[in-house]
């Protein structure tokens, strides 16, 4: 199995994503489980494209351009649901 390493939002790809979920399921983890870590990375990456770090900015643009987040009430990112 391939090793990704993760250093920056740009280094996240569906290819890593996939990987993550591979290893986990190669480790005997349950879906539930899966959903868990995948759930905790997500409310992760919000509260980093909320607090606009510049790290997260190339994934927010691409994000915005597709319709995919826009700003709540109170003017911070979200992404769509």
């Amino acid at each position: 199995m391939e090793e990704y390493q993760v250093f920056n939002a740009d280094d996240i790809t569906q290819e890593v994503i996939e990987g993550f979920i591979s290893k986990l399921m190669d480790k005997g983890n349950k879906v539930t489980a899966i959903n868990a870590r995948l759930r905790a990375v997500f409310v992760f990456l919000r509260y980093c494209f909320s607090q606009e770090y510049d790290d997260f900015c190339t994934i927010r643009r691409y994000m915005i351009g597709e319709g995919l987040m826009d700003r709540d009430a109170r003017g911070y990112w979200r992404v769509k649901q």
